[in-house]
C-alpha cells in the first residue's frame, strides 16, 4: 500500500499499482497490438489473437485495477475502508478511530507445492481493533506480498498518525473505555463480493 495523503486530520493509504500496470500493459501489447500489426500485413489468422487479446485486456482491466483504500479521518473519528475499481468505489466498512489499538504487519506462511523450494512468508497491513464483536485483525487489503520492508513502513506511518490523535493528558490510543463507547455504531469491514 502507498501513503496518498498524510495530514494531521486525514491519512489515506491505497494499494500500489506498479506491478499490476506493468502486467496489464504487457498483456495489451503482446496479445492486441502485435497481432493487429501482423493482421494488417495480410495474415488474417492474427485477428483471432486480436480478439483474444482484447478479451484478456478487458478482463485484466476489470480484475487488476481493483484496489483497497483506507481513509483515517480524525474530524469524523472514523476509518472508512473501501475498494476502488474501474466503475467507482464500494464501501467495505467503517470503524471508529478510538477502537483501533494499532496497525501491524500480518504474516502468513505460504506453502509452496514444490519440494525443492522452501515455504515463504507473505505480508500485508492490518488494523487491530480491541472492542466487542469487531475485535481482532482487519486487513487493509486482500493482497499479500513477499516484501516486509514496505509494509513495515506503512504500518509505522499509520501508528505514528494514530499516536498523534490522542489529546494531551488522555489515555493511550484505543483504550478500552473509548473503544466500548465508539463500537456499537461501527460496521465490520469485509472483502465480501470484491472478487
Amino acid at each position: 500500500m502507498n501513503i496518498l495523503k498524510n495530514t494531521p486530520d486525514l491519512l489515506i493509504v491505497q494499494d500500489a499499482h506498479s506491478r499490476r500496470l506493468l502486467i496489464h500493459s504487457l498483456v495489451f501489447v503482446l496479445f492486441t497490438i502485435i497481432p493487429a500489426a501482423i493482421a494488417l500485413s495480410g495474415l488474417y489468422i492474427a485477428w483471432i489473437f486480436v480478439l483474444v487479446g482484447g478479451f484478456l485486456f478487458g478482463a485484466s482491466l476489470l480484475i487488476l485495477m481493483r484496489r483497497a483504500r483506507a481513509e483515517f479521518d480524525r474530524c469524523a473519528g472514523k476509518v472508512r475502508l473501501s475498494t476502488r475499481g474501474l466503475f467507482g468505489s464500494k464501501p467495505r466498512g467503517c470503524l471508529p478511530l478510538a477502537s483501533i489499538a494499532r496497525a501491524e504487519v500480518e504474516t502468513e506462511l505460504r506453502d509452496v507445492d514444490d519440494a525443492d523450494k522452501p515455504d515463504r512468508w507473505i505480508y500485508r497491513e492490518a488494523l487491530v481493533v480491541i472492542c466487542g464483536k469487531y475485535a481482532g485483525e482487519h486487513p487493509l487489503t486482500e493482497v499479500l506480498t513477499d516484501c516486509p520492508t514496505h509494509h513495515e513502513h506503512v504500518v509505522e506511518v499509520i501508528n505514528h498518525w494514530l499516536a498523534k490523535a490522542v489529546p494531551a493528558g488522555s489515555e493511550t490510543v484505543g483504550s478500552a473505555t473509548e473503544a466500548t463507547s465508539a463500537c456499537p455504531s461501527a460496521s465490520p469491514p469485509s472483502f465480501a463480493g470484491t472478487l
